[in-house]
């Protein structure tokens, strides 16, 4: 009896960290047009098949990327912008080799705004970069080329985005679509 006990007790924070994603505010005042709605490759809180994905957002940041010779870094640091951070990355598959990779996409506002659109060359106010590391050619971050980003306050914690952006390495195109809820760290 006590095993079992043990292992019901053990097993309850689990079962509520799965849960957490079923908590997350909905936006029903939200119209966004980033996406139409029938997207293939969507990254949201629910995170596809294998995925680890994590939405966050930090006060007080900045983002600072540093390049390198094979590839760049990324630090948030103290600021004065409300910092957005998403990582979305996966083992692959188990019987594969160098399948793995991780995608990372930033960007900052300022934290008096309670929603924004940005697109083509607006992109380029939100500080925004994305990065694909894994074992390819190109590990940088790139700025997109086009598409768009928006966002609206749910609350204090939350935020719901939207992109639809369009990446170019010099190994050929990519399209980083995500609709998902971001929560404060």
């Amino acid at each position: 009896m006590r095993k079992l006990q043990f292992f019901l007790l053990a097993a309850l924070p689990l079962f509520f960290a799965q849960c957490k994603d079923d908590k997350l505010p909905s936006c029903p005042g939200c119209e966004f047009t980033c996406l139409e709605g029938n997207e293939n490759g969507l990254f949201t809180n629910g995170c596809q098949s294998n995925w680890d994905c994590r939405y966050k957002i930090h006060e007080n940041a900045q983002i600072q990327y540093e390049e390198g010779e094979h590839e760049d870094l990324v630090s948030i640091q103290e600021g004065s912008h409300l910092v957005f951070e998403t990582i979305l990355e996966t083992e692959g598959a188990a019987n594969v080799a160098d399948d793995e990779f991780t995608n990372k996409l930033y960007f900052e506002i300022d934290p008096s705004q309670e929603s924004f659109f940005a697109e083509g060359d607006q992109l380029d106010l939100l500080n925004l970069r994305f990065q694909q590391y894994c074992y390819c050619v190109d590990v940088h971050f790139n700025k997109p080329s086009s598409g768009c980003l928006q966002g609206q306050k749910i609350d204090e914690n939350y935020w719901k985005i939207q992109a639809n952006l369009i990446i170019d390495f010099s190994y050929g195109t990519e399209e980083v679509k995500v609709d998902a809820v971001y929560e404060l760290e």
